[in-house]
């Protein structure tokens, strides 16, 4: 067994990093998108021939939003933003995502000018011509890139509502394909998410909508709008959504006060046929009681029959405070019988930085290598919230965008950004993975974190693609749509609660991606007051089964111990090294702030044999206490295996404690004295060793016996 001070914790944070742990910082690659395969075009006395076909285009399709090409043609063509509108010394990201529709691998390279109030990623200005050269596309495949530009600031700044236009061209197929952003100094938001990388012929997929009213009035008479696409059918929406005879879905949402975010959820089904399809375009609109939009974001979903990569994005920091590191984590699972390589793309997230000090809208990559047959693995994507002068508005949606862009599969999580959150939901498990077939269980905790009672509140969690609901405990009820709902009766201010939950995975087929676990926890108004995600991997034979355990509750000023106990489940060594955030509300025992990522390696842990491990925290006291009842959890995880273990305790600021080591006795007594009173002992030498907190309470004259 291993002491916490034998511990020796890796930061893998911009000072030192672990080979072995995998986040954004060990192998985070900055891209400037396009550059290798960028160049300017020569002068005019060089002209090339494909600007003269690119200028032609310009002029003529200038106004076309989306040009797809017709089941005969080669590539289909889909231009998306994540960031319309977007504010002056903004990065606003176009992502062309090309499929091609033949059964023969075909060559693609197109051009573009740097549009009108921005400048390239590499410096060059408005109206210079640029080129991306795609090369080959296998037959049937989408493929996606990357195209940002800087939009004008100070003295240059553009006026509110200029407008600027990508138009990317397919010279040697007379195609074009555009997109426009606008530009406004306080934009309002509205991000589009998903869960599902790609999607099958004839399968469903989702999208969630969320928006925020940035403005410092209330916005009433709002509509949101989102056309259902080319090659797929409408299913359902929530939020009093409907589809009109002009196939466009619409909502309204009720009146936002100044700050305040809402979202809305969508179900799509592609269409069967053909057997190649064009990557689905996906546009979703906000705009307010007269018409004029508030802002847009767009997407483009892939459609593959067989996949090689399933994904889930999940998040345990939602909503997250100024300052403090919102943590994404990537889940991607190898579907195939062969090794499969992986790399993926992202930008920084807005409103954030990376872990490395890379601004809001940099273009980043992270190299997963080969990922082996039916293996799931993980990467930590980290970013820290602005703070200070910086404090993005309450409400301020922060939006990771994963994309592989070898398939032009993406998925999407948001989280909220509140500068006093009054709620917060975390989510728990004890196993790390589960057996084809097999059941495993959630412990959902929640506090309210307000200075008030909070009642008609609710909890949900979908049954995830893959699974069955076995029981719920707290009066936890499945509904028709799949969604497993709990009414927490009232919770006092400071207030805790928790419910458990019971699931168990299909049995087939024996290749299956993780399994996709959201929980959210609403208002009596339906307003999402927190959520929690995970990712629960699926192995008929997994190479490790954990345990995590906690020494009690979590005291102030006082150290809460973590114990992750592993076993190798198989009859050869091994290797493992597990990876885990500071949890919130406290500091490592060396002083590393809450947020940051560490490691912990055990090495080679024998066929059959168990080791362990305990992990020491600070939780905060004096001014920075954490309010009575807040959450403390962590969560382990073998990123080589994508398998995750998590544990929550909650402050308690009533209750003091008293630690006692001894090395010969174990047969005390302790009387209680009318205080709330924990005692922790440990019958080694050092306390750090292997602790136990026992708590006793309520009637002067209780005792502890050990």
């Amino acid at each position: 067994m291993l002491g916490a001070q034998e511990i020796e914790e890796t930061f893998t944070g911009l000072f030192r990093s672990s080979e072995a742990y995998k986040s954004d910082e060990t192998n985070e690659t900055l891209i400037t998108p396009a550059v290798p395969k960028m160049r300017i075009n020569p002068a005019i006395a060089r002209v090339n021939l494909r600007l003269v076909a690119l200028a032609t285009i310009v002029i003529t399709l200038f106004a076309v939003l989306t040009c797809r090409a017709s089941a005969s043609s080669t590539f289909s063509y889909a231009l998306t933003t994540t960031t319309d509108p977007a504010r002056p010394g903004q990065m606003v990201q176009f992502e062309l995502t090309a499929s091609n529709l033949t059964n023969a691998a075909q060559y693609l390279s197109v051009g573009y000018l740097v549009p009108q109030f921005t400048t390239s990623i590499n410096g060059y200005a408005a109206g210079t011509a640029l080129t991306y050269t795609f090369g080959y596309i296998p037959a049937g495949v989408s493929q996606s890139i990357y195209l940002d530009f800087k939009v004008l600031n100070g003295t240059q700044a553009p006026p509110d509502g200029s407008l600027v236009n990508l138009v990317v061209s397919d010279p040697a197929r007379s195609a074009s394909v555009s997109r426009t952003a606008m530009v406004k100094s306080a934009p309002a938001a509205l991000d589009l998410s998903t869960q599902q990388g790609s999607v099958a012929p004839g399968g469903s997929f989702s999208y969630t909508l969320a928006y925020h009213n940035a403005s410092s009035s209330s916005l009433s008479g709002s509509q949101l709008s989102l056309p259902i696409p080319v090659g797929a059918t409408f299913v359902s929406a929530d939020g009093g959504g409907v589809k009109g005879t002009d196939g466009v879905v619409r909502w309204s949402p009720s009146a936002l006060g100044a700050g305040a975010t809402g979202e809305v959820h969508l179900s799509l089904k592609s269409s069967t046929t053909p057997a190649i399809q064009a990557a689905l375009l996906i546009q979703a609109a906000w705009r307010n009681s007269s018409s004029q939009i508030l802002a847009q974001a767009s997407d483009a979903k892939a459609v593959y029959a067989s996949p090689a990569f399933s994904y889930a994005m999940t998040t345990t920091t939602d909503p997250v405070k100024p300052g403090q590191v919102v943590q994404f984590r990537l889940t991607a699972s190898n579907l195939t019988n062969a090794a499969q390589y992986l790399s993926v793309g992202y930008h920084v997230p807005q409103f954030t930085t990376s872990i490395n000090g890379y601004a809001a809208g940099t273009a980043l990559s992270y190299t997963f290598g080969y990922i082996a047959a039916g293996t799931s693995e993980a990467v930590d994507l980290d970013f820290k919230v602005l703070s200070s002068t910086q404090n993005p508005p309450d409400g301020s949606l922060v939006t990771l965008e994963i994309s592989n862009q070898a398939s032009g599969a993406s998925v999407s999580r948001t989280a909220t950004v509140k500068s006093a959150p009054a709620a917060a939901l975390d989510l728990s498990t004890q196993q790390g993975s589960v057996a084809p077939g097999g059941s495993f269980s959630y412990t959902l905790a929640y506090h309210n974190a307000s200075s008030s009672s909070l009642s008609g509140s609710q909890l949900s969690l979908p049954i995830p693609v893959g699974a069955t609901l076995v029981s719920a405990d707290g009066g936890g009820v499945k509904g028709t749509d799949g969604v497993v709902r709990w009414s927490p009766s009232v919770l006092g201010a400071g207030a805790t609660g928790e419910v458990h939950l019971s699931l168990k995975s299909s049995t087939t087929p024996a290749i299956q991606a993780a399994l996709l676990i959201e929980a959210a926890w609403t208002n009596s108004s339906s307003q999402i007051l927190a959520r929690a995600s995970d990712a629960k991997a699926v192995y008929a034979s997994p190479a490790f089964s954990y345990g995590l355990t906690a020494s009690g509750p979590a005291i102030p000023g006082h150290a809460i111990q973590f114990k992750l106990t592993v076993t190798n489940a198989t009859n050869a060594a091994q290797y493992l090294s597990v990876g885990y955030h500071v949890p919130q509300f406290t500091t490592s025992t060396t002083g590393y702030a809450a947020g940051t990522a560490l490691s912990y390696t055990f090495g080679n842990v024998a066929a059959g044999a168990s080791q362990s491990v305990t992990l020491s925290f600070n939780v905060l006291s004096g001014t920075q206490t954490p309010p009575n009842g807040s959450l403390v959890t962590l969560v382990i995880s073998d990123q080589a295996r994508a398998v995750t273990v998590s544990r929550t305790s909650a402050i308690n600021q009533t209750i003091a404690l008293i630690d006692w080591t001894d090395s010969f006795s174990r047969n005390l007594v302790l009387i209680f004295q009318g205080e709330p009173l924990a005692f922790r002992y440990s019958p080694f030498s050092d306390l750090g060793q292997d602790s136990r907190t026992i708590v006793a309470g309520g009637v002067s004259g209780d005792c502890i016996s050990l």
